[in-house]
């Protein structure tokens, strides 16, 4: 079973990945096509200090507000926002 074999009902299909650090929000949009990945569109976003502390949520509007930040950054390259994650 291969990383990506989840998205083998369709031939191509877009998802998200989004990695909720410490010190930042990433997000990346990515087309699978015939199973490798191109990815389309690309987000960060600072955390502030008071968002995470060691690993934990310590702020859950904030986080959220990043996570938000981030996906709009990557919406805006990629041009396509896929409803799976």
């Amino acid at each position: 079973m291969g990383l990506f074999d989840f998205l083998k009902q369709n031939k191509d299909r877009f998802a998200i990945s989004l990695d909720i650090g410490t010190e930042f929000v990433k997000t990346l949009i990515f087309e699978v096509v015939e199973g490798k990945a191109a990815v389309k569109g690309v987000g960060m976003e600072r955390q502030k200090l008071s968002d995470m502390a060691a690993g934990g949520v310590t702020d859950i509007q904030g986080v959220i507000k990043n996570c938000e930040e981030a996906l709009s950054q990557a919406y805006q390259e990629a041009k396509i926002l896929p409803d799976q994650a």
